[in-house]
């Protein structure tokens, strides 16, 4: 008898029901809890960051340092410079006009071939040089903070 008891309460409809509808609102309450995870990574976090940029650029600031042939040659201060344009010139004639625009620089005009340099657009992060490889022009912002050394990268 107790095989035919066992057989009852496997074919009982409700309780497949029942444990159909637990596994359903388990696999809810795992998904929320993912929602909520996917929610600190992509929101909250960014918030945190864009406020933390904002409390070391007010203590920064931020100059365009130009290299030709590994060289500097000239230090710029963005937070302080004049929207203009100059031109340097390199080996063989090559030159490249640098413009200053809004607190951003970039290559204007080169007489490099392809012209990528124009294409790649401002070195507005410190992170991402600009660069004429023909004409060996480089273009790198860097941060100064005034508090010390570090800058948010080393943070």
């Amino acid at each position: 008898m107790s095989t035919e008891t066992k057989e009852k309460s496997n074919s009982d409809p409700s309780a497949k029901k029942l444990i159909k509808r637990r596994i359903f609102i388990l696999a809810v309450i795992i998904d929320i809890i993912a929602l909520i995870c996917i929610a600190c990574i992509f929101i909250i976090r960014p918030i945190k960051s864009r406020n933390e940029q904002k409390r070391l650029s007010e203590n920064s600031t931020r100059y365009a340092v130009i290299y030709q042939n590994g060289r500097e040659m000239m230090r710029i201060d963005l937070d302080n410079a004049r929207d203009n344009s100059f031109v340097i010139t390199g080996n063989k004639g090559a030159s490249n006009t640098i413009t200053i625009k809004d607190h951003d620089i970039y290559f204007s005009d080169a007489s490099c071939p392809h012209k990528l340099c124009v294409k790649q657009g401002s070195a507005s992060k410190s992170h991402i040089p600009v660069i004429c490889l023909p004409n060996k022009l480089m273009i790198i912002i860097e941060n100064t903070t005034e508090g010390g050394e570090y800058d948010a990268i080393a943070y």
